[in-house]
């Protein structure tokens, strides 16, 4: 049964089931990327677009990821989740706010949307394409 922090629970809130031990392929402290979804899985008072540089937040029109790979490092994995905090310092919402870059928020993640930074400790390939698979 997957642990549930408030009303996250890594498991049963993404439906993984990759058959990858966990241990084996992440732990605290990894730096990775994962997949942010800005509409399908963030919080609705969490809705940032990824910037490459504050004015591309802050000024119209807003330029920015809203669904892709960000840099990220893992904070935690427990049965078949990924905790991250996000390294990516610039986060906006639609709206021109930016996100606190040093608030810690934290995030759960299946094991399918997270990778191992190319040539960094463990190995790691550059980000797949989602849209391949």
């Amino acid at each position: 049964q997957a642990a549930v922090f408030g009303s996250w629970a890594p498991a049963a809130q993404y439906g993984c089931n990759s058959g990858v031990a966990m241990s084996d392929s992440f732990s605290a402290g990894d730096d990775v990327y994962v997949f942010y979804r800005m509409g399908k899985r963030c919080l609705p008072q969490r809705k940032y677009l990824a910037v490459m540089d504050p004015r591309h937040g802050a000024y119209r029109p807003r330029i920015g990821l809203s669904d892709g790979w960000v840099p990220a490092r893992v904070v935690s994995v427990e049965g078949e989740g990924v905790k991250v905090e996000y390294r990516w310092k610039h986060f906006f919402t639609a709206r021109g706010h930016m996100a606190e870059p040093d608030s810690g928020w934290t995030e759960w993640y299946p094991p399918r949307d997270v990778q191992k930074l190319p040539g960094g400790e463990g190995g790691g390939v550059a980000p797949r394409n989602l849209l391949e698979d």
